[in-house]
């Protein structure tokens, strides 16, 4: 290091001239700083402006998007809100309608029970009644015959006929025992 210090300064002007000495041309450097400067007044006045206004422009229509997007994100979640109680209302609906047909169709088997049932118990007391006319039928042939049969047998009994009114007196009498 001692060999790079005394390099420069063996290669020092005699003027002492500092610069000159780290290898620095001063008349380079001026113009280097006078187009540096230039440069930069050229850029301020004409390119970073516009290059703002792009980049101001680009900003606001990135804040718009964000808030378009932020817009959109709510009107998604009340629409989303709308759609759930649509859809609960629906189902609460659906329930009800649900419920009532249970209800009617359960009503609607009672009825029919009912009117089975009813329809049973006719079924029944027809068959009851129609029994009921039967036996007296029967009742009816069988007390025919039990006075023919009287009749009969009294007529060999006795070996003559007997006029009608002794021989209904006689039969009614029979019959009047075997019926007690």
């Amino acid at each position: 290091m001692t060999t790079a210090v005394t390099g420069f300064a063996s290669t020092a002007t005699p003027e002492g001239d500092m610069l000159g000495s780290l290898g620095i041309d001063v008349q380079l450097l001026v113009l280097q700083t006078i187009a540096f400067l230039l440069l930069l007044f050229i850029l301020t006045r004409f390119v970073f402006p516009k290059l703002n206004a792009m980049l101001d422009k680009r900003d606001a229509a990135i804040a718009d998007s964000l808030k378009a997007a932020s817009e959109a994100e709510k009107n998604a979640a009340k629409s989303q809100a709308a759609v759930e109680k649509l859809l609960k209302d629906a189902r609460r609906d659906a329930d009800e309608i649900v419920a009532s047909a249970k209800a009617e169709a359960g009503t609607l088997v009672d009825a029919a029970e009912k009117k089975s049932r009813e329809r049973a118990e006719q079924i029944v007391a027809d068959a009851g009644a129609e029994i009921r006319n039967d036996i007296e039928k029967a009742r009816v042939a069988l007390k025919k015959e039990t006075i023919e049969l009287v009749a009969a047998a009294t007529e060999k009994v006795v070996g003559k006929v007997v006029t009608a009114q002794v021989d209904e007196k006689l039969i009614k009498s029979s019959v009047d025992e075997v019926n007690v």
